[in-house]
């Protein structure tokens, strides 16, 4: 075999032998792993990004809420403070000392037993309706003023009940005690009596007609002339409207 035939066959041997390289690195740069049919990524269509989530939109009747608690105890203050008769958020709570009651208040005896007491009980008489906690400390001032003011118009047909806001039943008792408390004292354990009148400090007192009305209220810890008339004027179901008193802590 000659030189130039020797030198043909094997450029043709090399150029054979490139062209098996360049095919199997192309295969295998095509392969991704997946075992996807071989599909290069120059051939696959670009992936698209899932479109952004749209929150629901709630029917009608759910995005028109109701006015709140708050809001409703805003509306009660401003309404009393104008002298304006509004109805007394009705409200049923747990009786943590029933008191001593005379019998000349007989419909509050009524009200308190069983160990509740709903307002709705005392209608067509007046209340006198204070609001504390046992962790206040104007409110220890205030206990012994309501408990004075009690022992003189309880005999007259008032009936007078503690509402302690926020207190375990534990420390109701023990403030009771220590005051010698002997109108009857309920439990807003949750708050939501005192949302429901717009209470966002303490002490606070309402006046509640026979009729169902929040005629008046006093905030911050009443003085004596302000519970005398205050009562007087339920009594009379007449407008006391709204009072600024002393002392008061936030709500807590």
């Amino acid at each position: 075999m000659s030189k130039r035939m020797t030198y043909l066959l094997g450029g043709a041997a090399i150029a054979v032998g490139v062209a098996l390289i360049v095919i199997a690195f192309t295969s295998l740069s095509g392969d991704d792993g997946g075992g996807g049919g071989g599909e290069s990524s120059a051939t696959r269509p670009a992936e698209r990004p899932s479109p952004p989530e749209r929150p629901s939109t709630p029917p009608a009747q759910e995005r028109r809420k109701a006015p709140g608690t708050a809001a409703r105890g805003k509306q009660l203050s401003k309404a009393v403070a104008e002298r304006r008769p509004v109805r007394a958020p009705g409200f049923a709570v747990e009786v943590v000392d029933d008191g001593s009651v005379p019998s000349q208040a007989g419909s509050l005896q009524n009200a308190v037993a069983g160990g509740s007491f709903a307002l709705a009980a005392l209608r067509g008489s007046p209340v006198v309706l204070h609001m504390w906690s046992s962790r206040c400390g104007p409110c220890r001032a205030d206990a012994r003023l309501v408990e004075s003011t009690w022992r003189r118009w309880g005999r007259r047909g008032v009936a007078f009940v503690g509402l302690s806001v926020g207190d375990s039943e534990g420390a109701v008792r023990r403030f009771a005690r220590e005051y010698d408390l002997s109108y009857p004292v309920a439990r807003d354990a949750g708050g939501r009596v005192a949302d429901a009148y717009g209470v966002t400090t303490l002490s606070q007192t309402f006046f509640i007609s026979g009729g169902g009305n929040v005629i008046g209220q006093i905030t911050g810890s009443p003085s004596a002339s302000q519970m005398e008339q205050g009562t007087a004027a339920v009594r009379a179901d007449r407008a006391f409207g709204s009072q600024q008193g002393g002392s008061r802590v936030p709500r807590r």
